[in-house]
C-alpha cells in the first residue's frame, strides 16, 4: 500500500492524513463483499513526524458500512510496534 506517493510529481507531505481512513477490506472463500475490515486511522503528526495510531476491526455487515465504528483493537503511535490483544501493527 502505497499512500505518500509522489508519483504524480507533487510534493506529498510526510505522514498519514489524520482525517483519512486507511482500510484494508478481507473476503474470506470467494465472498463478493468483505467480512472483516481492519480500519487505520491516525492523529496530526507530532513536531518529531510521529502520529499517534488506532485500528478498529469491523466485521460482518459492519465490514462494509462506512458509518460503522468497529471495535477498538489496538492504539500505538507511528514508528514503534504496537500489540495488543495478540494483533501487532
Amino acid at each position: 500500500m502505497d499512500v505518500n506517493s509522489d508519483i504524480t510529481g507533487f510534493h506529498a507531505e510526510p505522514g498519514f492524513h489524520h482525517e483519512a481512513r486507511y482500510e484494508i477490506k478481507v473476503h474470506f472463500d470467494g465472498a463478493d463483499q468483505e467480512t472483516v475490515t481492519y480500519r487505520f486511522s491516525f492523529g496530526v503528526p507530532e513536531a518529531s513526524g510521529r502520529q499517534a495510531l488506532r485500528l478498529h476491526t469491523l466485521t460482518g455487515s459492519d465490514a462494509r458500512e462506512d458509518s460503522a465504528e468497529g471495535v477498538l483493537v489496538l492504539e500505538g503511535r507511528t514508528g514503534e510496534t504496537a500489540t495488543a490483544a495478540g494483533v501487532r501493527a
